[in-house]
C-alpha cells in the first residue's frame, strides 16, 4: 500500500489563479510539442478565456480551426470573442457556419442573440433566443440574455419569474452568479434598492473568490506607489475624442448624469460596460508575464496602449445607431 504524499506548504498555500497558469504553463508546453492536435489549442483557448485573456484566446480557437475548419463549437466561442472586439462580420459569418453544421447549436444561437444586441437590434435578439428558450427555459445564459433585453425595454419586472425559475434550476456556481447579478439588476431597476442588495451580496458569494482585505489593501498600496502627481506615463497615439468616461462611486449620482449627457443629440450613453476591466485583465497575456498589469507598467508602452485604445473605440463605435453622435458615454470604466 503506497504511502500518500504530503502537500508542501507551498502547495497549500496555492490559489486558484496559481493554478490557472500551472495549467497555462502545461498547455503551452503541450502546443510545442502537439503543435498539429486542435484538442491542445481548444484546451489552451479556453484556459486563457478563465484568465480573462480574450486576444490569446482568440489565436488559440484561430489555430485549433486552421488545423480542423468545421469544428461548430469552436466556431461558435471563436465568434463571441469577435463579437467582443467588434469584428462583427466575421463572427456573423462564423456563428452562421456553425448552425449550418451543427442546426440549434445553442452557444451558436447564443453568439447570433449577442450580435444582434451589439448592432442594437433587441428584435432579432429575441427572435433568436425564443426557440432556444422553448428547448431550454432555464438555460442561465439565454435567460440572462433575454433578462437584459426586458431590462432595455423598460420591463425588468417582466425578468423576474424567467430569472427566479432558472436558478431554482441551475446548480453550477458561476451561472447561479450570473442569474443573481441580473436579479439584482432587474430589481435595482424597479428602485427595489434592498432585495438588489440582497442578490448582489449572493452573486459575489457564488464567485468562488473571497475578498482578502490585506491582499486589496496592498494591491492599492502598489498601484499609489506607481501612480503620483507629476509622473509622466506614457499615452497611446490614438487622441480620438469619442469616449467620455463617469467615474464615481455607487449612489453618487452618476447614472443621472449619464442620462443628462444622454439627452444631447450627440451624445450616446451606453450604460455600464466592463470592457476596460476585461482590457485591462488582458495585458499580462498580450506582453506574456503573469503578474498583475500594476507590477509591470514599464512594460506598458505606447505600442500596447494604443492597441488597447483602439480595440475599445471599435467597440464604442457599434453603438452608434444615429447620425450626428460623437460622444459615448461609459460610466463603468474603472
Amino acid at each position: 500500500m503506497s504511502t500518500p504524499q504530503r502537500r508542501s506548504l507551498s502547495d497549500s498555500s496555492k490559489t486558484p489563479l496559481d493554478a490557472l497558469h500551472a495549467e497555462h504553463r502545461q498547455l503551452m508546453m503541450r502546443s510545442r510539442t502537439h503543435p498539429n492536435d486542435p484538442r491542445v489549442w481548444i484546451a489552451l483557448g479556453q484556459t486563457r478565456l478563465r484568465m480573462a485573456a480574450p486576444r490569446p484566446a482568440t489565436d488559440a480557437f484561430r489555430a485549433a480551426l486552421a488545423l480542423r475548419p468545421n469544428l461548430p463549437g469552436v466556431q461558435a466561442r471563436l465568434a463571441t470573442l469577435l463579437i467582443d472586439a467588434g469584428q462583427l462580420e466575421e463572427a456573423e459569418r462564423l456563428l452562421k457556419n456553425a448552425l449550418s453544421l451543427r442546426p440549434g447549436l445553442p452557444l451558436a444561437q447564443l453568439g447570433l442573440a449577442r450580435l444582434h444586441l451589439r448592432r442594437h437590434d433587441s428584435a432579432q435578439a429575441e427572435s433568436v433566443l425564443a426557440p432556444l428558450l422553448l428547448l431550454k427555459p432555464s438555460m442561465p445564459e439565454a435567460v440572462a440574455m433575454a433578462a437584459d433585453i426586458l431590462r432595455r425595454k423598460k420591463t425588468p419586472g417582466k425578468a423576474l419569474p424567467m430569472l427566479y425559475r432558472a436558478l431554482r434550476e441551475t446548480p453550477d456556481r458561476s451561472a447561479r452568479s450570473l442569474l443573481f447579478h441580473r436579479i439584482a439588476e432587474a430589481h435595482d431597476a424597479l428602485d427595489e434598492r434592498a432585495e438588489a442588495m440582497a442578490m448582489w451580496r449572493a452573486a459575489n458569494s457564488f464567485r468562488g473568490q473571497d475578498f482578502k482585505p490585506a491582499q486589496h489593501a496592498h494591491a492599492v498600496d502598489i498601484l499609489k506607489s506607481r501612480y503620483w502627481p507629476g509622473r509622466v506615463l506614457e499615452r497611446a497615439r490614438n487622441a480620438d475624442p469619442l469616449p467620455v468616461f463617469i467615474v464615481g462611486m455607487p449612489r453618487s449620482g452618476t447614472s443621472l448624469l449619464e442620462q443628462m449627457l444622454d439627452s444631447h443629440p450627440q451624445i450616446k450613453g451606453i450604460g455600464e460596460r466592463d470592457e476596460i476591466r476585461v482590457l485591462a485583465l488582458s495585458i499580462p497575456q498580450r506582453l506574456d508575464y503573469e503578474q498583475p498589469y500594476y507590477r509591470r507598467l514599464r512594460r506598458i508602452n505606447t505600442n500596447v496602449l494604443t492597441e488597447l485604445a483602439e480595440g475599445h473605440l471599435a467597440h464604442l463605435r457599434t453603438f452608434i445607431d444615429e447620425p450626428g453622435i460623437t460622444r459615448v458615454v461609459d460610466k463603468m470604466p474603472h
